[in-house]
């Protein structure tokens, strides 16, 4: 598959954003990961958002850094269209300046009428015709 220029791959974009996610959960800066492996905290931050791909030879280091196995930063990889299709319209979601905090606050809704009403909602407004 060639890479369309600007574009960011899915897998770079999953692999990116586990590192940030391993990143917080150590409660580690970006500029000490960057100092750590010998690079600028900015390269991190093209890492996480997938837009540089990381090598195999830098996961590895940021595994033991991290103290992830290495796969961890490989589960759940979109692999199907239908699955990065759907990892594309998540991302564009959640990086909306609301759409993470609306995500945030429907899974905690625990009513499914009031789901379904919130749907229908957004739908709504954004002029959705499909028959449902």
């Amino acid at each position: 598959m060639r890479r369309v220029r600007g574009a960011v791959d899915p897998i770079d974009a999953h692999v990116g954003g586990r590192l940030r996610q391993a990143r917080r959960e150590a409660n580690v800066s970006q500029t000490a990961v960057g100092k750590a492996l010998g690079i600028t905290f900015q390269q991190v931050q093209k890492y996480e958002k997938g837009t540089n791909r990381i090598a195999m030879s830098r996961i590895a280091q940021i595994s033991r850094m991290l103290n992830k196995p290495v796969n961890w930063f490989f589960d759940g990889v979109p692999t199907s269209k239908n699955e990065i299709a759907t990892y594309d319209l998540m991302k564009e979601f959640t990086s909306r300046k609301h759409g993470l905090r609306l995500a945030e606050a429907f899974v905690r809704i625990n009513n499914p009428r009031q789901q379904v009403l919130v749907t229908q909602l957004a739908e709504s407004f954004a002029g959705d015709r499909r028959k449902r």
